[in-house]
């Protein structure tokens, strides 16, 4: 059987701290998926085209009144590009 030297005592107390169900393994995971939204939605929301396609549909924001659309959009979205 292979004993764990000095060195590497550390990693396996972080390895066991992180397993599933471990409360630091729960917060990384919910951590993750909150980051991941807003990194895929940074990535794929265009306040720009959104803006145009409302404008095209003749839809628009009710809150904003008719215009201001693609600037609302922009304050509004969570990540800046």
């Amino acid at each position: 059987m292979v004993r764990a030297s000095e060195g590497t005592i550390w990693l396996r107390d972080i390895a066991a701290a992180m397993g599933p169900g471990q409360p630091v393994h729960e917060i990384l995971y919910a951590a993750a998926i909150v980051f991941f939204c807003f990194f895929y939605t940074a990535l794929q929301y265009n306040p720009k085209d959104t803006a145009e396609n409302l404008k095209k549909s003749g839809a628009f924001i009710p809150a904003t009144g008719r215009g201001p659309d693609r600037k609302y959009l922009e304050r509004s979205r969570c990540a800046s590009r």
